[in-house]
């Protein structure tokens, strides 16, 4: 091969890989936009759930502000935002008429509000939440 040529074509790798490295970057920067701010100064645990009207599922939940300002939960029919996830893997959609989707949920500074997200229905038993990326398991069904 010609010196030339060689690099040539070790301008094209480089290129090539400094392009797929800035994807990675881009990628990993879209991801943390999606991730809202107010997940650094909530404490999220999951209380309890059961069955609603029309095999949906309503999960109750207790929100912690530990931040100086007030927590505004919405945009929850995102995708990825938040899902029921059953046993096997299937997941849930939020209900259109579940706070977080319908109306926002405001949790003052520093206090701690306790609701409930209503899920669309699904086959299977639920056994975990999941919120922007995190996962909280249901507590056991008495």
């Amino acid at each position: 091969m010609e010196m030339g040529a060689l690099k040539g074509c070790l301008m094209l790798l480089t290129a090539l890989g400094l392009a797929a490295c800035e994807t990675r970057i881009e990628n990993k920067a879209a991801r943390e936009a999606r991730r809202p701010s107010w997940l650094d100064h909530a404490k999220i645990s999951v209380t309890g759930s059961k069955p609603a009207f029309e095999n949906n599922t309503e999960v109750m939940i207790n929100v912690l502000n530990t931040g100086d300002e007030p927590i505004v939960i919405r945009g929850l029919e995102q995708p990825q935002a938040a899902a029921l996830v059953h046993v096997g893997g299937k997941t849930a959609a939020p209900h259109r008429v579940s706070v977080g989707v319908a109306k926002p949920i405001v949790v003052a500074p520093r206090e701690s509000k306790a609701t409930s997200l209503l899920f669309q229905a699904s086959e299977g038993r639920p056994e975990a939440l999941s919120l922007f990326g995190k996962t909280y398991p249901l507590p056991a069904s008495p």
